[in-house]
């Protein structure tokens, strides 16, 4: 049986996984690809948000103290956040050089 922990550590790996493909992703420049890749990286960083907030009520729960684990995967999420940024950013740049 999978936990809500080892569920987030597996989408986690993905999440960081995901992020670091981002940049080959947008070397190689085919739009497609890269809005298809967007779409997983929003798929993933819901999913790991969903679960963050299953595994802290666990922990809440136990009474563990949460604030740094939080912290930990809060900047994984917002490290994924500022791909998705960039990766629009340059969506919205290619679009542009396509209408002029």
């Amino acid at each position: 049986m999978v936990t809500n922990q080892s569920a987030l550590g597996t989408k986690r790996k993905q999440l960081q996984i995901t992020v670091k493909r981002m940049a080959s992703i947008l070397d190689q420049g085919d739009e497609e690809s890269i809005e298809r890749h967007l779409t997983t990286l929003r798929t993933i960083i819901s999913d790991v948000e969903k679960l963050r907030l299953a595994v802290e009520v666990e922990k809440i729960a136990t009474e563990e103290d949460t604030s740094e684990w939080e912290n930990v995967i809060n900047g994984e999420i917002t490290q994924a956040d500022n791909c998705v940024r960039a990766t629009n950013a340059w969506l919205n740049d290619n679009q542009k050089k396509q209408n002029v």
